[in-house]
């Protein structure tokens, strides 16, 4: 693709948010997540709690900026390729878990414990943890294990479990994908980009948890999959491509030596 001097732009993002109940103006965020409106006209990002903030175990904000396309018409008229974009807090929206128990409660299965301990004993997740809370409150690696595993409130799950690392909206607008390292996960809208709705809403798990550094999402050119592609740290070569699509087929173990073998007559669905 050929790009013309005149369609690059370089923004900066001005900030408006709630905090201790004072609307604050200013400010940076980490942000590793966005998503852009189908018209192009909007953009809405998604927090990425650090563990240096006070609030470290709160929920992400939702900002969502002014229009683009007016902002890109009064920057167009001068010379300058620098565009400044204000964008404003519209709501928090709790950990998928907090909403969507379910999501967890497949780890506490006989059959699943293979894969609870697998994620936690052969990842980096319990060197990432040890940044965000001493690894002994948590009774070291064994307490690790047995919290992600049979643990009922996530708000006491370490707060790298459900930090935001991708996004996308879906074609139609009504559709949002986010991934965590707990896993990725679908809410869908009562009326299209109504990001408001997220503190309310109650997502579907659509990928297993996992902490190979999974940073994005992202669905088909016509919404019927999505693909999530993991940073692969540690890893040589090229980087996985991941497709997550739905089938009518009975539930898969996590983990299993031999393949299942569908029944005569069942057909997937894409």
């Amino acid at each position: 693709i050929h790009i013309c001097k005149e369609d690059l732009w370089t923004f900066q993002f001005e900030f408006e948010y709630e905090d201790d109940g004072a609307w604050v103006e200013g400010g940076s965020f980490d942000i590793e997540a966005m998503v852009v409106a189908p018209e192009g006209d909007r953009v809405w990002m998604f927090e990425k709690r650090q563990h240096w903030e006070k609030n470290v175990f709160g929920w992400p904000r939702v900002f969502e900026s002014d229009n683009i396309k007016e902002a890109l018409a009064a920057a167009s008229r001068g010379k300058d390729r620098f565009v400044q974009i204000k964008v404003k807090e519209i709501t928090k929206f709790p950990r998928a878990c907090e909403k969507a128990p379910e999501a967890w409660e497949w780890l506490s299965q006989p059959e699943n414990a293979f894969f609870g301990r697998k994620v936690i004993e052969e990842e980096q997740i319990a060197t990432t943890v040890y940044k965000y809370k001493k690894m002994h409150e948590y009774g070291h690696r064994e307490g690790l294990i047995d919290l992600f595993m049979n643990g009922t409130d996530c708000s006491n799950f370490p707060p790298i479990f459900w930090m935001i690392t991708g996004a996308n909206l879906h074609p139609n607008g009504k559709r949002l994908a986010i991934q965590t390292y707990s896993g990725a996960f679908e809410y869908v809208f009562s009326e299209r980009l109504n990001f408001r709705e997220l503190a309310d809403l109650k997502p579907r798990q659509l990928a297993l948890p996992r902490f190979d550094q999974v940073e994005s999402i992202v669905y088909s050119h016509d919404g019927k999959s999505l693909f999530a592609i993991p940073e692969s740290r540690g890893r040589k070569g090229w980087q996985d491509v991941e497709q997550i699509t739905c089938r009518k087929t009975a539930p898969v173990v996590a983990v299993q030596e031999e393949p299942v073998e569908k029944e005569e007559g069942e057909e997937g669905e894409g």
